[in-house]
């Protein structure tokens, strides 16, 4: 069960990215304290925003717990699967934020996608060898 961690590790690295990238996304009238002008698609984020920086970063935390108590206590095969479809998650809605909001040249998002991919074969790689 230990060696399970290692499946949680890409999607953990993703998701604070993919966080970081939330914040540094809202608008200006949202830092001034009007934190009903979110920028933000999923509703429990959207949520955690709208309540202040303090209980997303919170709702972010127990997200990633729950998600990785998650991946180590159930089967092998569906510890990969979400373990993978998280980390595609976060990865697409890191490069949204890097492509449409902060226009990062397209071609350089491709790089975390990349890294997303690097990341990922490591963990199976670690977890495997475990």
């Amino acid at each position: 069960m230990k060696k399970k961690f290692w499946l949680c590790m890409p999607f953990a690295v993703l998701a604070v990215i993919d966080f970081s990238l939330t914040l540094r996304g809202q608008s200006p009238a949202y830092w001034q304290g009007n934190h009903n002008m979110v920028n933000e698609i999923l509703p429990l984020f959207a949520w955690g925003l709208r309540h202040g920086p303090i209980v997303f970063l919170l709702v972010c935390l127990l997200w990633v717990l729950v998600l990785s108590a998650l991946i180590v206590v159930v089967p092998d095969i569906v510890s990969q699967v979400l373990s993978l479809a998280l980390v595609i998650g976060h990865t697409w809605g890191a490069m949204t934020w890097l492509a449409y909001r902060l226009l990062v040249e397209y071609y350089l998002c491709i790089l975390l996608f990349v890294l997303s991919a690097v990341l990922f074969i490591s963990a199976q790689a670690k977890w495997r060898k475990v």
